[in-house]
């Protein structure tokens, strides 16, 4: 059984006319457990296969490889990226466990840690604040006006503290949402803060105070 369209609405007088058919895809058609057969002819198919050289062509270029073994010049290539990738996540952790340790050592017990740490995501952030609560037991609030505004709210087992209360009435203060559990919390915009950073500050300080005497 076939559903096919023949001849694409232009008629031929021999079959001829068609000049080059290049058959590109393969694939099962599970609307009806059939085979689609997607294909150019004509010039439709020396264009196509003409843009797919140069781009062949390109790529070995850059790998400096025979066009014969881009696909596994590629494939060499993806396996470096991905090792490189995995030191670099691992020296990214080191590196956020040595600055937690630095973070720490500067927790007064008896106030919060208020610091803001520039050019910082939010899952660094989190990183950090809970790694750093977690060494000193107080609450930490770490935040980031860019490249996205997001604030941080931690607490160790030495406080009795709501994060998800203080995140509610920060984020009220600033206009932004955010959430999280009793332990930590998050507030977060799409876009930088514009305002000075000793404001935020001091906002996110009210709050803490006024969440501690609750």
């Amino acid at each position: 059984h076939f559903d096919a369209c023949a001849c694409g609405g232009t008629h031929l007088a021999t079959t001829g006319e068609i000049g080059l058919i290049k058959i590109n895809e393969v694939t099962r058609a599970k609307a009806h457990g059939g085979t689609r057969v997607i294909f150019r002819c004509g010039w439709r198919a020396l264009r196509d296969y003409t843009v797919k050289e140069r781009t062949l062509l390109q790529a070995a270029r850059d790998l400096a490889r025979p066009y014969t073994e881009v696909a596994h010049g590629v494939s060499a290539l993806l396996v470096k990226v991905e090792e490189a990738e995995k030191e670099t996540k691992e020296l990214r952790a080191a590196l956020l466990e040595q600055e937690a340790k630095l973070l720490a050592r500067e927790v007064d017990a008896n106030n919060p840690l208020v610091r803001e740490l520039p050019g910082r995501s939010m899952d660094e952030l989190r990183q950090l604040a809970k790694a750093v609560a977690t060494m000193s037991g107080s609450t930490i609030v770490l935040f980031a006006l860019e490249p996205r505004f997001s604030v941080t709210i931690a607490a160790g087992n030495k406080v009795v503290f709501d994060c998800r209360a203080a995140a509610a009435k920060i984020g009220e203060l600033l206009g932004l949402r955010g959430g999280g559990t009793s332990n930590i919390a998050q507030i977060g915009s799409r876009d930088p803060w514009r305002g000075a950073s000793a404001i935020v500050a001091a906002r996110i300080r009210e709050v803490l105070e006024s969440v501690s005497h609750a």
